[in-house]
């Protein structure tokens, strides 16, 4: 029965980082002399966020209640964690989460530099997002001077375009700050990624470790 399991899974917090991180894998393996397919090398695993406190990458909070082993279910597995401001708050419960997440994980860990996955996005991409999204009103749109990398790779995306962006059509920001549909803009996005150009450094970073995962779980 092993030949239908994948050989390592990469575990994400939800839909749009697989739908990013898909599109990233591709790019970066293009020119590679091996390409691995998904569902066969890897396969992606959404864990819902906050829902990671239920596996056993952590700790059972509750001995009566033990966490599921992730262990039993897949051996192999790398697991991607936003940022969410955590920089800013390091004393908060998902700095503590994140810092444990990595001290257990090690190498099969990365921490988002930038807030969520829709950040790693390189800005010419999300400018070209919302020349579509704007369609005809394009010319009105204004991408001020806090249109930049620092502020995209702190704030919430919905948050940093309507505050760095004027002539918008219509609303980005959820209540939190996050884009609030998320998956149509992932779907624009991806359509713009043609090269491995178009990755920001971050995207460029995390994919090659995530490429260098898939390629020690099977081959090794």
């Amino acid at each position: 029965s092993s030949v239908f399991l994948s050989n390592c899974t990469i575990w994400v917090e939800g839909i749009t980082d697989r739908i990013y991180l898909r599109k990233y894998i591709d790019l970066f393996q293009r020119d590679s002399d091996i390409q691995f397919k998904e569902d066969i090398h890897y396969t992606f695993v959404e864990y819902g966020g906050n829902n990671i406190t239920h596996w056993s990458f952590l700790n059972s909070e509750d001995s009566d209640h033990p966490n599921i082993q992730v262990e039993r279910l897949c051996g192999k597995s790398f697991l991607i964690a936003d940022n969410d401001g955590i920089n800013q708050n390091p004393n908060s419960k998902k700095a503590r989460r994140n810092l444990e997440l990595q001290q257990r994980l090690k190498d099969r860990y990365y921490g988002l530099n930038s807030r969520e996955i829709e950040n790693t996005l390189a800005l010419p991409i999300i400018k070209s997002v919302l020349i579509d999204y704007a369609g005809s009103n394009a010319s009105n749109l204004n991408f001020k001077r806090a249109f930049d990398e620092k502020n995209l790779k702190t704030q919430p995306l919905g948050k940093f375009i309507e505050s760095s962006v004027e002539g918008l059509y219509k609303k980005f920001a959820a209540e939190s700050g996050t884009l609030k549909d998320k998956l149509n803009f992932a779907k624009k996005a991806v359509g713009k990624l043609k090269r491995i150009e178009d990755l920001s450094q971050e995207a460029i970073l995390l994919t090659e470790k995530i490429y260098n995962f898939i390629k020690e779980n099977n081959f090794n």
